[in-house]
């Protein structure tokens, strides 16, 4: 039985999709029913990519940024925005095999910045990877950023980083094998 993690770098993929104006409502989210069949998707092409017959999901992780500095005098839009937001998070958090890890997300000079998420996700990454959890680690992000974590896993602990995602050329390189997110059914 292989086991597979799945790591997913929330900003990182809205902006690939955000980009290309797919998958996405109006009101800037993913549909539920596009997470509540996910996992399925993910694992169904890591079964065709990796040739292994037996897959057991070991969970899908989500790393995503919280607000820390709304305050009363905050427009109202941008507090609404993020209790609905994080009432999305719950929902997702609640789905069977879904845990929602969060960084914290202020506005700054007008610009939305996130701090810890990348971090989060690295270490859940090198912890699992150290502690034997997975065999197949899925990253869903483009961030050449994830690279010498990639390495790590692969190199020193000799697990298969599966890069799922829209572009992220060098990540895709860095990885043992990839998840093309451009060919739709993942995100549909």
């Amino acid at each position: 039985m292989i086991r597979v993690a799945i790591l997913v770098d929330r900003e990182n993929l809205f902006e690939a999709l955000s980009s290309r104006q797919e998958g996405i409502l109006e009101d800037g989210f993913l549909p539920m029913s596009v997470w509540g069949n996910f996992n399925d998707r993910i694992l169904g092409a890591i079964k065709e990519l990796s040739r292994h017959e037996s897959l057991h999901h070991v969970g899908t992780w989500m790393f995503a940024s919280k607000r820390v500095d709304l305050h009363k005098e905050e427009g109202k839009e941008d507090i609404d925005k993020e209790v609905k937001f994080l009432e999305r998070m719950k929902a997702i958090d609640s789905l069977f095999g879904f845990i929602v890890r969060y960084g914290v997300g202020y506005k700054s000079n007008g610009l939305y910045h996130s701090k810890g998420v990348d971090v989060n996700l690295v270490c859940q990454m090198l912890v699992g990877a150290f502690e034997d959890e997975y065999d197949i680690c899925v990253l869903v992000s483009d961030d050449d950023d994830f690279i010498p974590a990639v390495e790590i896993v692969q190199n020193f602990y000799g697990k298969q980083v599966y890069h799922a995602g829209f572009q992220g050329d060098r990540l895709r390189a860095a990885c043992y094998g990839n998840v093309n997110c451009n060919e739709g059914g993942v995100f549909e």
